[in-house]
């Protein structure tokens, strides 16, 4: 009986070694585009969460009999890779091992929770350290890797908390409480990732404001000593047609990808710290700006249009307000614009363009 059970625990750590192997290698190959779910793997998503895996999916699978562009867990819809996919295999075929083998079940959840560990480390090192620049050969992480990126974890994190009981039960004794302990760290762990990545969405979209808002002096000293001609045109400069653009390029991605909960996170801050930004910034400039009835009338223009493409933003009042007063000031001190003949760039319009990067 010993030799035999040391002959399956060498077993279960040769197979482990492997299938941690082939994980690393599918996530050094991951190019961070959406892949569509098969009927075939949606049921094992669903056997999963059943805790009654039965056969594990065929390598594949995931290619074929496309029924969905997400993957469905309970109330909660993900867009997710192909890397993701197999990890939520390779949980499956770990699951099934343990009820083939009850008395080394304890082994095999150890595999389980070492699996996810190098998940969640090797996603977090891909794109949030942007190793996947390197090894991918990526030419940039942006908005969409990362959002695929968060989907993903968030995948991962769905089943294992419906995966937890029916894999911990299998585990008699004290080392059952060890264990839901381990589960519950790598899902906290999951769930801090997920932060991390809102976190990074919400800093891209604050460095481009600080970026335009530093060109937005240089704007106004040229406005100011532009020719003035009698026709005051009333039309954004370049501050507001290239902020508005990466605005309506990020909500276009997040909307796209991410679930209405994560949108009104990371899009409800974005548009708070940008209203804020933008008001800070302006406040600063007043005098330059009110100087010149030209100028006045442009940044008028930029408000307004920056105002437009922010109503598609989950903001509270608190943050639209001041931006809204600023708007109406402006607009009692400019003098009647005509409208420019040149039709305003459509501020909120998502664009075709790449995602600005990280």
């Amino acid at each position: 009986r010993t030799t035999l059970a040391n002959q399956i625990k060498a077993f279960i750590r040769e197979q482990h070694n492997s299938v941690s192997a082939k994980l690393a290698t599918a996530l050094e190959s991951e190019t961070w585009v959406a892949v569509n779910a098969s009927k075939r793997f949606q049921r094992l998503v669903d056997s999963l969460i059943a805790g009654d895996v039965k056969v594990s999916n065929e390598e594949g699978d995931v290619d074929d009999e496309v029924s969905s562009v997400a993957v469905v867990v309970g109330d909660g819809q993900y867009r997710t890779v192909k890397s993701a996919m197999m990890m939520i295999q390779l949980l499956a075929d770990d699951l099934l091992l343990a009820k083939q083998l009850p008395t080394f079940a304890t082994e095999v959840t150890h595999c389980v929770i070492d699996l996810l560990k190098q998940y969640n480390t090797s996603v977090c090192q891909l794109i949030l350290g942007a190793g996947a620049m390197q090894v991918s050969k990526l030419k940039s992480i942006t908005a969409k890797h990362l959002a695929l990126a968060q989907q993903s974890i968030s995948l991962v994190a769905a089943v294992i908390a419906d995966l937890k009981t029916p894999t911990c039960e299998l585990v008699d004794g004290p080392k059952r409480f060890l264990l839901e302990q381990e589960f519950d760290r790598s899902l906290r762990d999951l769930k801090l990732h997920k932060s991390e990545i809102h976190e990074k969405l919400v800093s891209i979209m604050r460095d481009r404001v600080e970026f335009h808002l530093h060109n937005l002096s240089s704007i106004i000293e040229t406005l100011n000593a532009a020719e003035q001609h009698d026709a005051v045109v009333a039309s954004p400069t370049e501050f507001s047609t290239a902020l508005t653009k990466e605005m309506g390029t990020l909500r276009r991605v997040i909307s796209e990808l991410l679930s209405e909960d994560d949108q009104c996170d990371i899009l409800g801050r974005v548009g708070a710290e940008s209203a804020s930004m933008i008001v800070a910034k302006l406040a600063e400039l007043m005098s330059s700006i009110e100087s010149n009835a030209f100028t006045l009338t442009r940044i008028t223009a930029d408000i307004e249009s920056i105002l437009q493409a922010m109503k598609s933003f989950p903001m509270s009042e608190a943050h639209v307000v001041p931006l809204e007063a600023l708007f109406d000031a402006l607009s009692s001190a400019a003098p009647p614009p005509q409208t420019s003949s040149v039709d305003q760039p459509d501020s909120v319009a998502a664009s075709n363009d790449e995602e600005e990067t990280a």
